[in-house]
């Protein structure tokens, strides 16, 4: 969980020197490259805490699971019901937020910086 929280903010002082290294430039070329890397260290800083926010519904589920070793049954002490919706919904997002990440990823693996007629 605290590799989450960390990478969280890893992503988010990365932008922070994207968005600072704009400010020295007015080159068009670098101010669209820039704008890629700030997207996908927005979407990497979603990833991250949707990843942590999946992982603490997972806990607090676990928290409320009680095993029977005389009938081999689990039973649950409160109704499970709202953090399961929570859990597929943060899965869901997970994986939206993840398509947008790779589509970011690969832009910047196929921006072309330099002119290819030189």
């Amino acid at each position: 969980m605290p590799n989450y929280y960390n990478s969280h903010n890893n992503f988010g002082e990365a932008k922070g020197y994207f968005n600072d290294t704009k400010f020295y430039t007015d080159y068009e070329k670098y101010l669209t490259i820039l704008d890629l890397y700030v997207r996908l260290t927005d979407s990497g800083a979603r990833l991250t805490m949707l990843r942590y926010n999946a992982s603490l519904y997972l806990m607090y589920l676990i928290e409320n699971l009680t095993f029977d070793a005389e009938t081999n049954k689990v039973t649950y002490l409160l109704n499970v019901t709202g953090l399961l919706f929570l859990f597929d919904q943060t899965l869901e997002a997970y994986g939206s937020e993840l398509q947008e990440y790779e589509e970011c990823k690969d832009e910047i693996d196929e921006y072309e910086f330099f002119e290819e007629e030189r």
